[in-house]
């Protein structure tokens, strides 16, 4: 029965209406007889698409870019802006106006800018030019490497690390995460346990200060009463 329908098969191209050649059917993947394995064919596309495929324009690598204000790296000996609030906010013109916003910096970043303030809008600091680009106000950030305020800004990336980021867990569930250094005022709404466990610690310091202050009123007391005993029997 096998090579029956083997041979059943072998006539079966001769076997065709008409004169004309059937056309050949869209095949994507074959099968190289060498060594079994398939390979990439090559599919017959209809005119439609191939019509539609040669109107595309190429993609334009470019246009997926980020927009870059500047050089990627810039050689500065100037002063150095160093971000202390979230976010500062870049400007083409030195104003607040949000249809000229370039972009932003986060916490921590540092922008080169240049010595002269170019305009005090809105601005107590003064804005300053990007040196590459771009305007900043001051009031953002600071100039000075020794200002307290850069201990509490996010450290940049290190980007040779392995994490280039310091990672933190919570310990226990319901421990609050700040992004920015707590007010007063956030952390009694949401860490009222330190004030019940402050509470508790000047409680036993009182309880503590009045057990020394009453063993050292006894002592004294008891030294008082000896010494007047001591001295009304000699007498």
């Amino acid at each position: 029965m096998v090579g029956s329908f083997a041979l059943a098969g072998a006539f079966l191209p001769g076997c065709r209406r008409g004169g004309d050649d059937p056309k050949p059917l869209p095949s994507v993947v074959t099968t190289d007889r060498t060594d079994g394995r398939a390979r990439a064919g090559e599919p017959t596309l209809p005119e439609e698409v191939l019509s539609a495929r040669a109107a595309t324009p190429p993609p334009n690598p470019s246009a997926d870019e980020p927009l870059r204000v500047g050089p990627a790296t810039i050689d500065w000996d100037g002063p150095w802006m160093t971000v202390t609030r979230t976010a500062a906010a870049i400007y083409a013109k030195p104003s607040f106006d949000s249809k000229a916003k370039l972009g932003y910096v986060k916490s921590g970043g540092r922008l080169p800018v240049r010595e002269v303030v170019v305009s005090s809008e809105r601005c107590s600091s003064g804005w300053r030019e990007v040196v590459g680009g771009g305007n900043v106000c001051l009031n953002e950030g600071s100039v000075d490497p020794k200002d307290p305020a850069l201990r509490f800004t996010v450290k940049p990336p290190d980007l040779d690390a392995l994490l280039p980021y310091t990672y933190v867990r919570n310990a226990k569930n319901g421990t609050p995460l700040y992004k920015s250094v707590p007010t007063p005022a956030q952390i009694h709404l949401y860490e009222p346990y330190l004030e019940e466990a402050k509470r508790a610690s000047k409680e036993s310091e009182d309880d503590s200060t009045a057990r020394t202050a009453k063993e050292s009123k006894d002592g004294s007391t008891a030294r008082t009463a000896k010494e007047s005993k001591d001295g009304s029997t000699a007498r």
